[in-house]
Protein backbone atom coordinates (compact mmCIF):
# COMPACT_ATOMS: atom_id res chain seq x y z
CA UNK A 1 0.00 0.00 0.00
CA UNK A 2 1.50 3.22 -1.09
CA UNK A 3 0.59 6.82 -0.24
CA UNK A 4 2.22 9.66 -2.49
CA UNK A 5 2.78 13.19 -0.56
CA UNK A 6 3.36 16.73 -2.55
CA UNK A 7 6.98 15.92 -2.60
CA UNK A 8 6.79 13.14 -4.91
CA UNK A 9 7.72 10.64 -1.73
CA UNK A 10 6.29 7.27 -1.26
CA UNK A 11 4.94 6.14 2.09
CA UNK A 12 5.07 2.54 1.59
CA UNK A 13 3.11 0.22 4.69
CA UNK A 14 4.07 -3.60 4.84
CA UNK A 15 3.30 -6.34 7.41
CA UNK A 16 5.72 -5.20 9.71
CA UNK A 17 4.22 -1.77 9.77
CA UNK A 18 7.29 -0.31 8.80
CA UNK A 19 7.34 3.11 6.85
CA UNK A 20 10.18 3.29 4.06
CA UNK A 21 10.37 6.96 2.72
CA UNK A 22 11.48 7.05 -1.21
CA UNK A 23 13.06 9.75 -2.78
CA UNK A 24 12.79 10.95 -6.49
CA UNK A 25 15.53 8.83 -7.49
CA UNK A 26 14.38 5.66 -6.40
CA UNK A 27 16.57 5.18 -3.42
CA UNK A 28 14.93 4.10 -0.66
CA UNK A 29 15.44 5.53 2.73
CA UNK A 30 13.73 4.27 6.03
CA UNK A 31 12.23 7.53 7.65
CA UNK A 32 9.55 6.06 9.52
CA UNK A 33 9.22 7.74 12.70
CA UNK A 34 9.70 11.27 11.33
CA UNK A 35 7.01 10.81 8.03
CA UNK A 36 4.39 10.00 11.09
CA UNK A 37 5.65 13.00 13.44
CA UNK A 38 5.32 15.36 10.08
CA UNK A 39 2.18 13.95 8.73
CA UNK A 40 0.81 14.37 12.70
CA UNK A 41 2.24 17.91 12.73
CA UNK A 42 0.14 19.01 10.05
CA UNK A 43 -3.52 17.02 11.14
CA UNK A 44 -3.33 19.10 14.44
CA UNK A 45 -1.43 22.30 15.30
CA UNK A 46 -1.12 21.33 18.70
CA UNK A 47 1.31 18.50 17.95
CA UNK A 48 3.42 21.50 16.35
CA UNK A 49 3.93 22.89 19.55
CA UNK A 50 4.63 19.29 21.13
CA UNK A 51 7.12 18.67 18.65
CA UNK A 52 8.78 21.70 18.89
CA UNK A 53 9.39 20.88 22.74
CA UNK A 54 12.07 17.78 23.39
CA UNK A 55 10.93 17.33 26.98
CA UNK A 56 7.43 17.06 26.06
CA UNK A 57 8.09 14.19 23.43
CA UNK A 58 10.37 12.27 25.98
CA UNK A 59 7.52 12.52 28.84
CA UNK A 60 4.59 12.00 26.78
CA UNK A 61 5.64 8.99 24.11
CA UNK A 62 2.55 6.99 24.74
CA UNK A 63 0.29 9.37 23.07
CA UNK A 64 2.95 10.03 20.18
CA UNK A 65 2.27 5.71 19.80
CA UNK A 66 -1.13 6.00 20.49
CA UNK A 67 -2.04 8.70 17.63
CA UNK A 68 0.45 6.81 15.07
CA UNK A 69 -1.54 3.47 15.63
CA UNK A 70 -4.51 5.33 14.76
CA UNK A 71 -3.17 7.21 11.98
CA UNK A 72 -1.96 3.65 10.42
CA UNK A 73 -5.04 1.82 11.24
CA UNK A 74 -6.72 4.62 9.17
CA UNK A 75 -4.51 4.44 5.99
CA UNK A 76 -5.10 0.49 5.97
CA UNK A 77 -8.94 1.12 6.24
CA UNK A 78 -8.85 3.47 3.41
CA UNK A 79 -6.12 1.91 0.75
CA UNK A 80 -7.93 3.54 -2.14
CA UNK A 81 -7.65 7.00 -0.50
CA UNK A 82 -4.30 6.20 0.41
CA UNK A 83 -3.30 5.08 -3.08
CA UNK A 84 -4.59 8.31 -4.91
CA UNK A 85 -4.69 11.21 -2.31
CA UNK A 86 -1.46 12.94 -1.28
CA UNK A 87 -0.66 13.21 2.61
CA UNK A 88 -2.71 16.51 3.18
CA UNK A 89 -5.93 15.57 1.11
CA UNK A 90 -5.52 11.88 3.40
CA UNK A 91 -5.64 14.00 6.42
CA UNK A 92 -8.19 16.27 5.61
CA UNK A 93 -10.63 13.95 4.67
CA UNK A 94 -10.07 11.82 7.84
CA UNK A 95 -10.73 13.70 10.62
CA UNK A 96 -11.34 10.61 12.49
CA UNK A 97 -7.54 9.94 12.86
CA UNK A 98 -7.24 12.42 15.23
CA UNK A 99 -10.57 12.43 17.21
CA UNK A 100 -10.68 8.35 17.64
CA UNK A 101 -7.53 9.27 19.70
CA UNK A 102 -8.58 8.31 23.53
CA UNK A 103 -5.47 10.26 24.79
CA UNK A 104 -6.47 12.94 22.27
CA UNK A 105 -7.45 15.49 24.88
CA UNK A 106 -4.21 14.88 26.13
CA UNK A 107 -2.40 15.93 22.93
CA UNK A 108 -3.63 19.75 23.13
CA UNK A 109 -3.55 19.44 26.70
CA UNK A 110 0.23 19.23 26.55
CA UNK A 111 0.19 22.45 25.06
CA UNK A 112 -2.37 24.65 26.89
CA UNK A 113 -2.45 25.37 30.50
CA UNK A 114 -5.73 25.17 32.49
CA UNK A 115 -5.79 28.11 34.99
CA UNK A 116 -9.04 28.37 37.43
CA UNK A 117 -9.88 31.96 37.30
CA UNK A 118 -11.99 34.63 38.81
CA UNK A 119 -11.94 38.44 39.62
CA UNK A 120 -9.32 38.33 42.34
CA UNK A 121 -7.04 35.93 40.84
CA UNK A 122 -6.56 38.24 38.07
CA UNK A 123 -6.17 41.43 40.57
CA UNK A 124 -3.58 39.28 41.96
CA UNK A 125 -1.38 38.77 38.80
CA UNK A 126 -1.66 42.62 38.70
CA UNK A 127 -0.36 43.10 42.17
CA UNK A 128 2.76 40.73 41.66
CA UNK A 129 3.62 42.21 38.26
CA UNK A 130 3.28 45.88 39.23
CA UNK A 131 2.34 46.52 43.46
CA UNK A 132 2.62 50.06 43.03
CA UNK A 133 0.18 51.13 40.68
CA UNK A 134 -3.13 48.88 40.58
CA UNK A 135 -5.94 50.33 38.16
CA UNK A 136 -9.16 48.97 36.52
CA UNK A 137 -10.91 50.71 33.37
CA UNK A 138 -13.98 50.63 34.88
CA UNK A 139 -14.34 53.46 37.62
CA UNK A 140 -14.71 52.83 41.09
CA UNK A 141 -14.03 49.20 40.76
CA UNK A 142 -10.70 49.38 42.75
CA UNK A 143 -9.41 51.91 45.78
CA UNK A 144 -6.32 52.13 47.19
CA UNK A 145 -5.28 53.94 50.29
CA UNK A 146 -1.86 53.81 52.50
CA UNK A 147 -2.60 52.47 56.04
CA UNK A 148 -1.14 55.66 58.83
CA UNK A 149 0.46 53.87 60.69
CA UNK A 150 2.04 50.52 59.05
CA UNK A 151 1.87 51.84 55.40
CA UNK A 152 0.50 49.01 54.25
CA UNK A 153 -1.49 49.15 51.07
CA UNK A 154 -5.35 48.41 51.43
CA UNK A 155 -6.80 47.74 47.80
CA UNK A 156 -10.87 46.98 47.71
CA UNK A 157 -12.48 45.69 44.69
CA UNK A 158 -15.67 45.97 44.34
CA UNK A 159 -18.28 44.68 41.66
CA UNK A 160 -21.75 43.11 41.93
CA UNK A 161 -20.98 39.47 43.06
CA UNK A 162 -17.80 39.75 44.92
CA UNK A 163 -16.20 42.24 47.22
CA UNK A 164 -12.35 41.97 48.03
CA UNK A 165 -10.20 43.51 50.15
CA UNK A 166 -6.19 43.29 49.91
CA UNK A 167 -3.32 44.03 52.32
CA UNK A 168 0.16 44.51 51.25
CA UNK A 169 2.43 44.62 54.01
CA UNK A 170 4.89 47.31 53.54
CA UNK A 171 4.54 48.01 50.11
CA UNK A 172 6.94 50.95 49.80
CA UNK A 173 9.60 48.83 50.77
CA UNK A 174 9.08 45.10 50.43
CA UNK A 175 7.07 45.78 47.33
CA UNK A 176 9.15 48.63 45.15
CA UNK A 177 8.98 47.14 42.17
CA UNK A 178 7.40 43.51 40.52
CA UNK A 179 7.50 40.50 42.40
CA UNK A 180 9.74 38.25 39.38
CA UNK A 181 8.08 35.72 37.94
CA UNK A 182 5.41 36.19 40.53
CA UNK A 183 2.22 35.97 38.08
CA UNK A 184 4.03 32.95 36.24
CA UNK A 185 4.33 30.97 39.47
CA UNK A 186 1.05 32.42 40.69
CA UNK A 187 -0.71 30.98 37.71
CA UNK A 188 1.60 27.74 37.53
CA UNK A 189 0.32 27.29 41.56
CA UNK A 190 -3.67 27.40 40.31
CA UNK A 191 -2.85 25.35 37.27
CA UNK A 192 -1.98 22.44 39.31
CA UNK A 193 -4.53 23.32 42.71
CA UNK A 194 -6.62 22.60 39.75
CA UNK A 195 -4.93 19.69 38.17
CA UNK A 196 -5.22 17.98 42.02
CA UNK A 197 -8.59 18.53 42.52
CA UNK A 198 -8.33 21.61 44.59
CA UNK A 199 -6.54 19.95 47.54
CA UNK A 200 -5.10 21.81 50.85
CA UNK A 201 -1.32 20.73 49.74
CA UNK A 202 -0.59 21.82 46.47
CA UNK A 203 2.19 19.52 45.65
CA UNK A 204 5.08 19.60 42.69
CA UNK A 205 8.84 19.72 41.42
CA UNK A 206 10.93 22.33 41.08
CA UNK A 207 11.92 20.59 37.82
CA UNK A 208 9.04 21.65 36.74
CA UNK A 209 9.64 25.37 36.47
CA UNK A 210 12.78 24.62 34.96
CA UNK A 211 10.92 22.30 31.98
CA UNK A 212 8.69 25.36 31.48
CA UNK A 213 11.18 27.53 31.13
CA UNK A 214 10.63 29.78 33.99
CA UNK A 215 14.14 29.10 35.73
CA UNK A 216 17.02 28.46 34.11
CA UNK A 217 17.75 25.22 36.63
CA UNK A 218 16.60 23.95 39.27
CA UNK A 219 19.44 26.13 41.83
CA UNK A 220 17.89 29.31 40.30
CA UNK A 221 13.91 27.90 40.83
CA UNK A 222 14.77 27.19 44.81
CA UNK A 223 15.61 30.35 45.00
CA UNK A 224 13.40 32.03 42.79
CA UNK A 225 10.58 30.62 44.05
CA UNK A 226 11.59 30.96 47.94
CA UNK A 227 11.63 34.90 47.31
CA UNK A 228 7.99 34.82 45.60
CA UNK A 229 6.12 32.40 47.99
CA UNK A 230 7.68 35.01 50.87
CA UNK A 231 6.50 37.72 48.73
CA UNK A 232 2.88 36.77 48.56
CA UNK A 233 3.12 35.64 52.71
CA UNK A 234 2.95 39.28 52.63
CA UNK A 235 -0.21 39.38 50.61
CA UNK A 236 -3.59 38.91 52.91
CA UNK A 237 -6.80 39.17 51.47
CA UNK A 238 -10.22 38.98 52.75
CA UNK A 239 -13.93 39.28 51.30
CA UNK A 240 -16.87 38.20 50.73
CA UNK A 241 -18.72 36.32 47.40
CA UNK A 242 -22.26 36.01 46.15
CA UNK A 243 -23.41 32.78 44.81
CA UNK A 244 -26.41 31.79 43.41
CA UNK A 245 -28.23 27.97 43.82
CA UNK A 246 -31.13 28.75 40.95
CA UNK A 247 -32.78 31.38 42.29
CA UNK A 248 -31.67 31.41 45.76
CA UNK A 249 -28.73 34.22 47.19
CA UNK A 250 -25.96 33.10 49.43
CA UNK A 251 -23.36 35.34 50.58
CA UNK A 252 -20.32 33.57 51.28
CA UNK A 253 -17.39 35.28 53.85
CA UNK A 254 -14.01 34.96 54.02
CA UNK A 255 -12.06 35.59 56.92
CA UNK A 256 -8.30 37.34 56.03
CA UNK A 257 -5.17 35.02 55.10
CA UNK A 258 -2.61 35.16 53.35
CA UNK A 259 -2.47 34.46 49.42
CA UNK A 260 0.26 31.72 50.32
CA UNK A 261 -1.18 30.79 54.11
CA UNK A 262 1.86 28.50 54.04
CA UNK A 263 4.75 26.39 52.13
CA UNK A 264 8.10 23.94 51.72
CA UNK A 265 10.86 24.25 49.49
CA UNK A 266 13.46 21.71 49.13
CA UNK A 267 15.46 21.56 46.57
CA UNK A 268 13.52 19.19 44.31
CA UNK A 269 9.95 19.74 45.69
CA UNK A 270 7.29 22.67 46.53
CA UNK A 271 4.38 22.05 49.06
CA UNK A 272 2.31 25.15 48.65
CA UNK A 273 -1.22 26.13 50.68
CA UNK A 274 -3.55 28.81 48.86
CA UNK A 275 -6.16 29.94 51.06
CA UNK A 276 -9.61 29.00 50.91
CA UNK A 277 -11.41 31.42 49.06
CA UNK A 278 -9.08 30.59 46.23
CA UNK A 279 -9.30 26.58 47.02
CA UNK A 280 -13.18 26.96 47.26
CA UNK A 281 -14.30 29.59 44.77
CA UNK A 282 -12.83 29.34 40.97
CA UNK A 283 -15.69 28.96 38.64
CA UNK A 284 -14.23 29.96 36.06
CA UNK A 285 -11.17 28.64 33.49
CA UNK A 286 -8.80 30.49 31.18
CA UNK A 287 -6.69 28.15 28.98
CA UNK A 288 -3.02 29.65 28.30
CA UNK A 289 -0.52 28.70 26.20
CA UNK A 290 1.77 26.75 28.00
CA UNK A 291 4.72 28.28 25.91
CA UNK A 292 3.79 31.48 27.44
CA UNK A 293 5.69 30.35 30.95
CA UNK A 294 9.01 31.19 29.05
CA UNK A 295 8.73 34.76 28.10
CA UNK A 296 11.63 36.64 29.39
CA UNK A 297 9.27 39.70 29.17
CA UNK A 298 7.26 39.90 32.20
CA UNK A 299 4.86 42.07 30.66
CA UNK A 300 4.43 40.28 27.58
CA UNK A 301 3.29 37.19 30.08
CA UNK A 302 0.69 39.93 31.88
CA UNK A 303 -0.57 40.65 28.04
CA UNK A 304 -0.99 37.45 27.24
CA UNK A 305 -2.74 35.96 30.48
CA UNK A 306 -5.17 39.02 29.97
CA UNK A 307 -5.94 38.36 26.68
CA UNK A 308 -6.76 34.57 27.22
CA UNK A 309 -8.63 35.78 30.19
CA UNK A 310 -11.05 38.06 27.90
CA UNK A 311 -11.01 35.74 25.41
CA UNK A 312 -13.08 33.54 27.69
CA UNK A 313 -15.78 36.21 28.31
CA UNK A 314 -15.88 37.84 24.88
CA UNK A 315 -16.19 33.89 23.24
CA UNK A 316 -19.47 35.24 21.23
CA UNK A 317 -17.80 38.18 19.88
CA UNK A 318 -14.98 35.48 18.61
CA UNK A 319 -17.62 33.33 17.34
CA UNK A 320 -19.92 35.84 15.51
CA UNK A 321 -17.09 37.97 13.78
CA UNK A 322 -13.25 35.92 14.74
CA UNK A 323 -12.00 38.36 17.11
CA UNK A 324 -12.53 41.13 19.54
CA UNK A 325 -10.85 44.34 20.86
CA UNK A 326 -8.55 45.19 23.56
CA UNK A 327 -8.23 49.22 23.88
CA UNK A 328 -4.56 49.99 24.25
CA UNK A 329 -5.15 52.45 27.44
CA UNK A 330 -6.91 49.56 28.88
CA UNK A 331 -3.73 47.57 28.57
CA UNK A 332 -1.95 50.32 29.88
CA UNK A 333 -3.61 50.29 32.96
CA UNK A 334 -3.42 46.16 33.58
CA UNK A 335 0.22 45.96 32.96
CA UNK A 336 0.53 49.31 36.11
CA UNK A 337 2.15 51.72 33.38
CA UNK A 338 1.61 55.61 34.68
CA UNK A 339 -0.81 57.36 33.18
CA UNK A 340 0.26 60.40 30.25
CA UNK A 341 -0.77 62.93 33.19
CA UNK A 342 1.82 61.15 35.86
CA UNK A 343 4.38 60.96 32.86
CA UNK A 344 3.74 64.88 31.89
CA UNK A 345 3.95 65.69 35.28
CA UNK A 346 6.36 63.34 37.06
CA UNK A 347 8.87 61.84 34.26
CA UNK A 348 9.38 65.05 31.72
CA UNK A 349 6.84 63.88 28.90
CA UNK A 350 8.86 60.73 28.35
CA UNK A 351 5.81 58.82 26.98
CA UNK A 352 7.42 56.16 24.48
CA UNK A 353 9.81 54.88 26.92
CA UNK A 354 7.42 55.10 29.77
CA UNK A 355 4.09 54.17 27.93
CA UNK A 356 4.69 53.38 24.07
CA UNK A 357 7.35 50.91 24.28
CA UNK A 358 6.88 48.70 27.21
CA UNK A 359 2.89 47.54 25.56
CA UNK A 360 5.01 47.28 21.67
CA UNK A 361 7.69 45.26 23.42
CA UNK A 362 5.29 43.27 25.17
CA UNK A 363 3.22 42.47 21.75
CA UNK A 364 6.77 42.06 19.82
CA UNK A 365 7.76 39.32 22.52
CA UNK A 366 4.68 37.21 21.97
CA UNK A 367 4.53 37.44 18.25
CA UNK A 368 7.79 36.39 18.55
CA UNK A 369 7.67 33.40 21.39
CA UNK A 370 4.57 31.80 20.03
CA UNK A 371 4.09 28.56 18.78
CA UNK A 372 2.17 28.07 15.50
CA UNK A 373 -0.48 30.23 14.65
CA UNK A 374 -3.23 30.10 17.19
CA UNK A 375 -3.04 33.50 17.73
CA UNK A 376 -3.02 36.73 15.76
CA UNK A 377 -2.57 39.88 17.51
CA UNK A 378 -3.05 43.30 15.24
CA UNK A 379 -2.28 46.49 16.54
CA UNK A 380 -4.52 49.15 15.63
CA UNK A 381 -2.88 52.58 16.26
CA UNK A 382 -1.57 56.43 15.61
CA UNK A 383 1.98 56.29 14.38
CA UNK A 384 2.31 59.88 15.41
CA UNK A 385 4.63 58.52 18.69
CA UNK A 386 4.90 61.67 19.39
CA UNK A 387 1.06 62.30 20.53
CA UNK A 388 0.13 59.42 23.26
CA UNK A 389 -3.55 60.07 23.49
CA UNK A 390 -3.60 59.27 19.82
CA UNK A 391 -1.40 56.04 20.26
CA UNK A 392 -3.65 54.81 23.72
CA UNK A 393 -6.87 55.57 21.59
CA UNK A 394 -5.96 52.39 19.82
CA UNK A 395 -6.46 48.71 20.14
CA UNK A 396 -5.70 45.32 19.78
CA UNK A 397 -7.69 43.06 17.38
CA UNK A 398 -7.13 39.63 18.51
CA UNK A 399 -7.99 36.58 16.28
CA UNK A 400 -7.90 32.99 18.10
CA UNK A 401 -7.23 30.24 15.32
CA UNK A 402 -11.02 28.58 15.27
CA UNK A 403 -10.05 25.37 15.70
CA UNK A 404 -8.25 26.31 18.45
CA UNK A 405 -10.94 28.49 19.73
CA UNK A 406 -13.56 25.44 19.62
CA UNK A 407 -10.93 23.05 21.65
CA UNK A 408 -10.50 25.66 24.21
CA UNK A 409 -13.97 27.08 24.91
CA UNK A 410 -15.25 23.47 24.85
CA UNK A 411 -12.52 22.61 27.17
CA UNK A 412 -12.72 25.39 29.63
CA UNK A 413 -16.83 24.43 29.98
CA UNK A 414 -16.04 20.96 30.94
CA UNK A 415 -13.75 21.91 33.32
CA UNK A 416 -16.06 24.42 34.70
CA UNK A 417 -18.47 21.62 35.08
CA UNK A 418 -16.28 19.23 37.26
CA UNK A 419 -14.60 22.55 39.10
CA UNK A 420 -18.67 22.86 40.26
CA UNK A 421 -19.00 19.69 41.40
CA UNK A 422 -15.81 19.50 43.22
CA UNK A 423 -15.84 22.89 44.81
CA UNK A 424 -19.33 22.45 45.86
CA UNK A 425 -18.25 19.50 48.42
CA UNK A 426 -16.08 21.86 49.98
CA UNK A 427 -16.54 22.73 53.38
CA UNK A 428 -17.82 25.83 54.70
CA UNK A 429 -15.16 28.92 55.12
CA UNK A 430 -14.23 29.23 59.04
CA UNK A 431 -12.00 31.10 61.04
CA UNK A 432 -9.24 28.13 61.16
CA UNK A 433 -5.85 29.04 59.81
CA UNK A 434 -4.75 27.69 56.67
CA UNK A 435 -1.31 25.73 57.14
CA UNK A 436 0.87 22.92 55.99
Amino acid sequence: MKMRNQKGLVIMNNNKQEINETPANGKEKENSFYQWLNMAKKAEPAVKDLMNSLTLLKQNKEIITEYLDSLQKTIEAHPDDASTMTVDQFLEAHPEIFNNVKLAGDIKSLAHATIPTTALTNLLKQILNNPQRIESPRRNRITVEEHYLTKDAIITYKSPGAEYTLTINQIKDLFAKRVQNGAKIFNFLLQKLNEQNYVENTEFLLSELVDLGIYANTNSAYKGLKTVLDKMMRIHVEGRILTYQGRKRKEIGYVKAAIIAGHKVTFNKCIAVLPSIIRDYTPYITILPQWGYALQNENAYILLDYIYYLARQNTDKIQERGYFTIGLDTIRQHLGLPSPDEVKDEYNRRYNQLIIKPIDDAIAAIKEKQEGDELKITPIYSLNDKNVHEYLDGYLEIRINGASFKYMEKRAINEEKRIAEVQSKALPPSNKSDNI
